[in-house]
């Protein structure tokens, strides 16, 4: 998987007219990386606890089905990790970070019976608390940098569009963009290869102040670096 592919699928995304749409144009585009599976989801608060709703799922019904009825929802870790997390996160992290009860180690043993080698969870936190989910299955090993950059880009990509056809009717269509404008500002000047000092200078705020926001970007965005920052706003259109 490369970034060429992600571009690809980006520009098809406003084709798409239904969630289950573009997890099956999702599917396609990491099915050749080692992935049989991938899931879209939003998590909300609500008056009787933290509801998880599905955009898509496309692993295997037996899977779901399974996973349903023995009540894994409730001792999943990857959705909690997700709350607490702004970076995406694998297997790994999900199991070492979670409280080792009988339900979650059964949890653990059925997803490595499954033959699951890896996942690659990407978090993504909405303006108003929700937090955004996509959850890929892999049948290898995920470390490559470039594949797990590519994965992120298009996880964020497959999340915006869901949740713009999912609240099209609540929201008229806009999901609204979780930077402030003053982050907006300083992420323009980001794209013309301006330094912080530069940047203060420019908005006549101090190099700090602006060094601040632009972390904020990244925070919001789940990157490490301005340069991943500025790709995805330019992408989601925010610029």
């Amino acid at each position: 998987m490369d970034l060429s592919r992600v571009e690809k699928f980006a520009e098809r995304l406003p084709e798409l007219k239904t969630p289950e749409m573009v997890g099956e144009a999702f599917s396609d585009l990491i099915r050749p990386s080692g992935f049989f599976g991938a899931s879209a989801s939003e998590l909300r608060r609500a008056p009787g606890g933290r509801v998880r709703d599905f955009s898509f799922v496309t692993w295997p019904a037996v899977w779901r089905e399974h996973y349903e009825n023995r009540g894994y929802p409730r001792h999943d870790p990857i959705p909690l990790l997700a709350w607490l997390n702004w970076r995406p996160f694998d297997l790994r992290d999900a199991f070492a970070e979670c409280d080792k009860t009988e339900q979650r180690r059964a949890f653990e043993s059925w997803v490595t019976a499954l033959g699951v080698a890896d996942i690659f969870a990407v978090p993504l936190h909405f303006p108003g608390g929700d937090v955004g989910l996509c959850v890929n299955v892999a049948s290898r090993k995920f470390e490559c940098p470039e594949e797990r950059r590519a994965l992120h880009f298009a996880s964020i990509h497959a999340l915006w569009r869901c949740r713009e056809l999912i609240h099209a009717g609540v929201e008229s269509g806009v999901v609204k963009c979780p930077l402030s404008a003053r982050e907006l500002e300083c992420m323009r000047w980001v794209l013309e290869g301006k330094s912080d000092t530069d940047i203060g200078k420019i908005l006549e705020i101090s190099s700090t102040t602006a060094h601040y926001h632009i972390e904020n970007v990244k925070k919001k965005l789940a990157v490490s670096t301005r340069l991943q920052a500025a790709q995805i706003v330019v992408s989601l259109g925010y610029i």
